[in-house]
């Protein structure tokens, strides 16, 4: 969906221009309220966490005998909105990939996630996301991408100039939402220090000086990855030099987390192949 479109449909308020736009104080968003719930690591990605242990480093037994799963439980929302991606049933999840990814969403840690072209770097965001019914905004920046479409622009409307918002802020504004800064390694210096605050653990807000110095924060329930086949400081194989640039080193500081995605071991993708394709396996 382009950016524009994206953010028509995501637009839930306007500010009407004055002759001088006054300071205002963040708009707080008409949508309503998620619902909140806690969720197993282990049933909803079936994911081998291994043993409880002793302190001797034996798994340590329930009243039957068997041995004790380690077991963790991480944020989730038992709504979905249409802005949930589609479960893929037959996805197999990377173990320490999705480990790191859940842990920075608890966190609420801003991720950056490499890797070569293929290796599912959105997809494992979209799956994760799909079974904890996150709302996935995706932008891509595709060369094209600018100020207004991230931040917006005032635009006639009528007979009146009002503040026409743009995707990032809605996305901010969205509760329980995951925001995917796609191929963020392509993005262009104006648009990189537009990000530079937003990306900010700490104070992780957008200034919108168009409306006269307002400020939008990061709904609590929110989180921010970005996407990459390179880590933001050059491509050393060649493979993506066409288009990538290398950003200015503040860019990747934000980042807490880091996850470097492969492609899948054989019998991952065995399993995976399996699934998709039983009739014939």
């Amino acid at each position: 969906m382009p950016q524009a479109e994206a953010a028509a449909e995501l637009a839930d308020t306007e500010v009407k221009k004055t002759r001088r736009a006054p300071a205002r104080k963040p708009v707080t968003s008409v949508i309503e309220a998620r619902q909140p719930t806690r969720v197993s690591i282990r049933d909803t990605f079936s994911l081998d966490l291994g043993y409880v242990t002793d302190s001797k480093g034996n798994p340590e037994k329930d009243a039957n005998g068997n041995p004790v799963y380690k077991d963790h439980e991480v944020s989730a929302f038992s709504d979905r909105t249409k802005w949930v991606p589609e479960i893929d049933p037959d996805y197999v999840f990377p173990v320490e990939e999705t480990k790191i990814l859940l842990l920075g969403l608890e966190l609420k840690d801003r991720i950056l996630i490499t890797g070569e072209t293929g290796t599912g770097k959105t997809s494992l965001i979209e799956q994760v996301a799909a079974r904890l019914n996150y709302n996935v905004v995706k932008i891509n920046f595709d060369g094209c991408v600018t100020r207004q479409d991230l931040i917006g622009e005032w635009v006639v409307k009528g007979k009146e100039m009002v503040f026409q918002y743009g995707i990032l802020v809605h996305a901010f504004k969205m509760p329980g939402t995951i925001i995917i800064l796609d191929e963020w390694d392509t993005i262009s210096a104006e648009c990189s220090f537009v990000l530079q605050r937003p990306l900010q653990k700490d104070d992780g807000k957008i200034l919108i000086l168009e409306t006269g110095g307002e400020l939008i924060p990061l709904h609590p329930d929110n989180s921010i990855c970005a996407t990459a086949n390179t880590t933001g400081q050059g491509d050393e194989t060649g493979l993506y030099s066409q288009g990538t640039k290398v950003q200015n080193y503040a860019q990747l500081n934000p980042f807490g987390l880091t996850i470097r995605m492969k492609y899948l071991e054989a019998a991952k993708e065995s399993e995976m192949i399996g699934k998709r394709v039983y009739h014939l396996w």
